[in-house]
C-alpha cells in the first residue's frame, strides 16, 4: 500500500478493528456460527495490522526526514571543519 498515505491506513485499519469488535460483542448474544466468528477474528487481525504498518511507515517517514536534516547539518560542520 505504498500508494496510500500512512494516516489513511491507520484510519482504515480502526474502522475495521471497529466493525470487527462490535461485530463481536453483538455475537456474543446471539452466538454466531464459527464461521462468522472467525471472519470476525481475521477482520479484527487485519484491522490491527493496518494500524500497525501505518503508524511505523508514519515513523519511518519522519525519521527519514529528519535524518536528511541531520546530514546536512553534518555536511555544513563538516565543511567549516576544513577551513580552519
Amino acid at each position: 500500500m505504498r500508494g496510500v498515505p500512512p494516516i489513511i491506513e491507520m484510519l482504515a485499519g480502526a474502522g475495521l478493528t471497529a466493525v470487527a469488535v462490535s461485530q463481536l460483542v453483538a455475537g456474543a448474544r446471539t452466538f454466531p456460527s464459527f464461521a462468522e466468528t472467525l471472519a470476525m477474528i481475521i477482520l479484527l487481525l487485519v484491522g490491527i495490522a493496518l494500524i500497525y504498518l501505518g503508524f511505523e511507515r508514519q515513523r519511518d517517514h519522519a525519521g527519514s526526514r529528519a535524518a536528511s536534516h541531520h546530514a546536512h547539518g553534518e555536511a555544513g560542520h563538516a565543511r567549516d571543519d576544513e577551513r580552519w
